[in-house]
C-alpha cells in the first residue's frame, strides 16, 4: 500500500509557531495558489519574520509538504473514523463538518492545481472505497477486481469534484458549500440524488438503459476479440 505521508518534518502541535506558519499558508495557498504566494506572504499572515518561516521549513517547497501532509491526515482520519457508516451519528458529523475550513479550502485549490500529495490523498481514498465496496457488496465487488478498482476511482472523484467545482455550486446554489455552516448541504443533496437513482435503476427505463450499456460493452469486447 503507499504511503499517504509527506515529508514534512517533526509533528505539528497547532499552539506552535510552526503550526501557525502551517495554517497561514494553508490560508494563502488556497485563496492565490503555490505559485502565487511568496515566503514574504506567508510570514505576513503568520505575524512572523520571512527568517522564522525558512528556519522551520526550509523553502516554500517544505512548507508546501507539510501543508499536504496536515490536510491528508485529516482528510483520512475522518473518513476512518466514519468507515462503513457502523459509527455515523449526528456527533461524528458534527466534528467532520466542523474541521478546519482552511484544510477543506485548501484542499479544493490543491486538487486543481495538482499538489504532489493529493494524489496520494486520492490513492487512499480510492483504496478505503474499494474496501468499502467489497464488505458491502463482495460478489458484486471482489477485493482486487478491475470493476472494484474502476467503480472506487469513480466515487471518489465524484465526491472530491464537489471540492474542484465549489465555485459553480456556490454560484448555483446560493451558498457557500465550503463553508462549516453549509458543508452537510452537499452530503445530503448527493445522499437524496443516490437514494432517488437507486429507485430510477430499478424501474423499467433503468433496466433498459442497465441492459443497453452491457450490450454495448459486450459488442465492443467482441470486435476487440476478432482483431
Amino acid at each position: 500500500m503507499r504511503s499517504t505521508k509527506a515529508s514534512a518534518g517533526p509533528p505539528l502541535d497547532d499552539r506552535t509557531t510552526r503550526a501557525r506558519i502551517r495554517d497561514a499558508a494553508l490560508e494563502l495557498f488556497a485563496e492565490r495558489g503555490v505559485h502565487g504566494t511568496s515566503i514574504r506572504d506567508i510570514a505576513g499572515r503568520a505575524e512572523v519574520s520571512a527568517g522564522l518561516v525558512q528556519h522551520h521549513f526550509g523553502s516554500k517547497d517544505g512548507i508546501r509538504e507539510a501543508c499536504d501532509a496536515h490536510v491528508i491526515d485529516t482528510v483520512l482520519r475522518q473518513a476512518e473514523q466514519a468507515g462503513d457508516g457502523a459509527a455515523a451519528s449526528a456527533e461524528l458529523l458534527a466534528s467532520m463538518y466542523a474541521a478546519s475550513e482552511r484544510v477543506v479550502r485548501y484542499l479544493a485549490r490543491a486538487l486543481v492545481d495538482d499538489s504532489p500529495g493529493v494524489g496520494a490523498l486520492f490513492d487512499r481514498g480510492a483504496e478505503l472505497t474499494a474496501q468499502w465496496l467489497t464488505r458491502s457488496w463482495p460478489e458484486r465487488y471482489p477485493a482486487g477486481a478491475e470493476v472494484t478498482r474502476q467503480r472506487a476511482a469513480t466515487m471518489t472523484a465524484m465526491h472530491l469534484g464537489t471540492l474542484v467545482l465549489h465555485a459553480h455550486l456556490a454560484r448555483w446554489m446560493g451558498l457557500d458549500p465550503l463553508a462549516p455552516g453549509q458543508a452537510h448541504v452537499i452530503s445530503a443533496a448527493m445522499l437524496d440524488v443516490y437514494t432517488a437513482m437507486s429507485d430510477y435503476l430499478a424501474s423499467e427505463t433503468g433496466v433498459k438503459i442497465r441492459r443497453a450499456l452491457a450490450e454495448y460493452q459486450d459488442d465492443l469486447k467482441g470486435r476487440k476479440a476478432t482483431r
